[in-house]
């Protein structure tokens, strides 16, 4: 019965370490990929980032820029944070793994 226990946990723990190597490499902080050059493509810079903080988005820019990046990953999740006084809704972008 020990030896079947045993034999069960180090065959799960087998499974979990494979399945932790196929995971992507999750980048926290100054952790970078190696191929990292500091600059973003320039379809993900928003309107202010590309015009040297000089103009501001207006919401149609802001809402294609989020179609933009909901087309460049399937983690990115929008919700609606609050409708202002003038009736424009304030997005809310989630990034996870598993949808919120």
């Amino acid at each position: 019965m020990i030896k079947r226990a045993l034999a069960l946990l180090l065959t799960l723990a087998a499974v979990l370490h494979l399945r932790a190597q196929d995971s992507p490499k999750i980048y926290w902080g100054d952790d970078v990929p190696k191929s990292w050059n500091g600059t973003w493509p320039e379809d993900l810079r928003t309107i202010p980032e590309r015009t040297d903080f000089t103009r501001t988005m207006s919401t149609f820019q802001l809402e294609e820029f989020i179609a933009a990046l909901k087309l460049k990953s399937e983690q990115l999740h929008v919700l609606t944070m609050f409708i202002s006084p003038l009736r424009k809704v304030a997005p809310a972008i989630v990034i996870a793994m598993a949808p919120v």
